[in-house]
């Protein structure tokens, strides 16, 4: 016998601890509920409650904070609708797919990385919105809904199309129209199809693409995999385990960052790890950080005793755009053998995190399931197994082969039109995919320039290492930047390279007599300076904590306004002639 209505409605208050406005459900003539709207009531859970409620066949939880379901939603087995839009999901039950009756299923704007295989069973389903999630790859048994009308996939990290997909009669388009029906995919770094063919809407190019995508394409088994962490904490012997070389006591230091090449195979499976083994020197730390790309490996190296740097570190990673796997390797556990961390905290707090380990690279310890579990991660990455067109990866090889570092985009003109790859959307594709697999670097400021990393890397090595930069304090008159430079590099168009570089990542600032700033090497000590802090009028911006690179940057962009040369590495003083105001900046500890 169906409980009383407004016993269910006074559970469902007790458990939210909050009265329900007017109008958030809705009843039959039965008196049964057959519409809940709990929209913007600050949920962290999906209400238990609920779930009472058998006779519903509406449900809106938008713009709420949960961040799973339960796994016996299939009791709600009349839901037609389900509006779970602005939320921070990051999973769906399996059992989701047992709402049989489901025609409206809104996901967007939550932290979907990836969808159960059950979704494939709604086999009423005729709207699936999916936007602003981190949706990397679709289940192939979508393509089984025929009663699908809307697929809304728009800005996700999509950059392959299940070749099953073909098989959908709804039209593939690149802007959504909420008048219309399609398979929308704006905002996705698409590569098979093109996200050029998608725009062009030319349906039976689009179709006959992804019935031959297995045949005209290369699979990517390649993927960039960065060896990071302070100083001294074994990156460089993780490398070498990696590597297969035998452990060194005492290796040499890495300088800036070291390359190395590695193929990895386990049962069917093989990848090539691209592998950047980064220096753990502070004054690399600000340009190693340009290098921190998305769609890349991970493994964080850091000691028991470091552990209150972990969370600094693992902010940075917070901050880079892209799908992105991390391990954590907690390492030289012989020393401290009784040590551990709260891995469920770090795993839900930082979703990022594969994985976390406690090892010993010396004695051998703790290692043998990082493998197994890399495999595992990147069977879901989308880098991994990518189809990318033969020609695209014909002008990839091209570039990873050329012997000049620095190439405009213009000078590139000639080898993109070689391997017949004419649309600019195709072009600028290629060039990430350069990035992504961490051949090259590609500068936006005009005109657009792209760089081999292998250059880059060495040429900032030296230059961020150098005694002139360090005995200045990190202010270089023009002619002590030309003859810094004069020990560098030869030729002049490299020299403006760095330059420009240097400019638009927000590493160092330039005055109108070429006088160049670099923040990371500014005193640590603030200067003497008069300055009435008692009537000053203060600002003062809390933070849990501050990345050294930020501070870089905003150094950077205030280094125009500098009064008198008053800078140190935490602040600077500043005045602005129209008004005669004087400030200072600083960061405290």
């Amino acid at each position: 016998m169906p409980q009383d209505k407004f016993q269910l409605i006074y559970e469902l208050e007790k458990e939210i601890e909050q009265r329900l406005r007017k109008g958030a459900y809705v009843s039959n003539e039965t008196d049964q509920i057959t519409a809940l709207h709990l929209d913007n009531l600050k949920l962290t859970f999906f209400p238990e409650s609920i779930l009472k409620f058998r006779s519903v066949y509406a449900i809106s939880l938008a713009n709420n904070m949960l961040s799973s379901l339960p796994s016996d939603i299939q009791v709600l087995r009349h839901l037609v609708r389900i509006n779970l839009n602005g939320n921070q999901l990051q999973g769906l039950p399996a059992s989701i797919g047992e709402l049989s009756e489901l025609r409206i299923l809104n996901l967007n704007r939550n932290k979907l990385e990836q969808l159960p295989e059950s979704i494939a069973d709604l086999k009423k389903l005729r709207e699936l919105h999916l936007s602003e999630n981190a949706l990397r790859q679709l289940p192939y048994r979508l393509s089984e809904l025929k009663s699908l009308q809307i697929i809304d996939l728009g800005y996700n990290q999509i950059s392959k199309l299940p070749a099953e997909f073909r098989d959908l009669e709804i039209p593939f388009k690149w802007t959504y129209d909420f008048q219309d029906y399609g398979i929308y995919l704006e905002g996705n770094p698409l590569i098979s199809p093109p996200a050029s063919m998608i725009k062009e809407e030319n349906q039976n190019e689009i179709r006959f693409h992804l019935e031959n995508s297995e045949i005209s394409a290369v699979v990517n088994k390649e993927l960039k995999c960065c060896i990071i962490g302070p100083a001294g904490t074994g990156k460089t012997s993780f490398r070498n385990y990696l590597t297969d070389v035998p452990f060194e006591m005492l290796p040499p230091p890495t300088q800036g960052i070291d390359f190395d090449r590695v193929k990895l195979i386990k049962d069917e499976s093989e990848v090539e790890l691209r592998v950047w083994d980064f220096s753990g020197a502070p004054q690399n730390l600000s340009w190693q950080t340009c290098f921190f790309t998305g769609r890349s490996i991970y493994f964080l190296i850091i000691e028991p005793e470091q552990i209150g740097e972990l969370k600094i570190w693992l902010d940075r990673f917070g901050a880079i755009p892209g799908a992105m796997r991390l391990f954590v390797i907690i390492n030289k556990s012989d020393l401290s053998p009784l040590f551990e961390v709260d891995r469920e905290h770090l795993s839900k707090r930082y979703p990022f995190i594969s994985a976390i380990y406690i090892v010993s690279l010396m004695q051998n310890i703790g290692l043998e399931g990082i493998i197994p579990a890399l495999f595992r991660n990147i069977q879901t990455f989308d880098m991994y197994k990518l189809n990318i067109p033969v020609n695209w990866g014909k002008v990839i090889q091209q570039v990873n082969q050329s012997t000049e570092p620095i190439f405009s985009l213009e000078n590139m003109s000639p080898l993109f039109l070689s391997f017949g790859v004419t649309k600019p959307e195709d072009q600028e594709s290629i060039l990430e995919l350069v990035e992504d697999l961490g051949i090259a670097s590609k500068m936006n400021s005009e005109p657009q320039m792209v760089v081999l990393n292998s250059w880059l890397i060495q040429t900032l090595t030296l230059f961020f290492n150098s005694e002139p930069l360090r005995a200045r304090n990190g202010i270089l008159s023009g002619e002590e930047l030309d003859m810094l430079l004069d020990g560098l590099l030869t030729e002049q168009h490299h020299r403006e390279y760095l330059i420009r570089f240097l400019l638009e990542k927000k590493l160092a600032w330039s005055d109108e007599a070429f006088t160049l700033f670099l923040p990371d090497f500014f005193p640590k000590e603030e200067p003497d300076f008069e300055f009435d802090f008692e009537s000053a009028t203060k600002l003062v911006v809390p933070y849990k904590s501050i990345l050294p690179e930020f501070i870089t940057k905003m150094l950077v962009l205030l280094l125009p306004q500098m009064k008198d040369k008053l800078v140190w590495r935490k602040g600077i003083v500043t005045q602005q002639p129209e008004n005669e105001t004087i400030s200072v900046y600083t960061v405290d500890n």
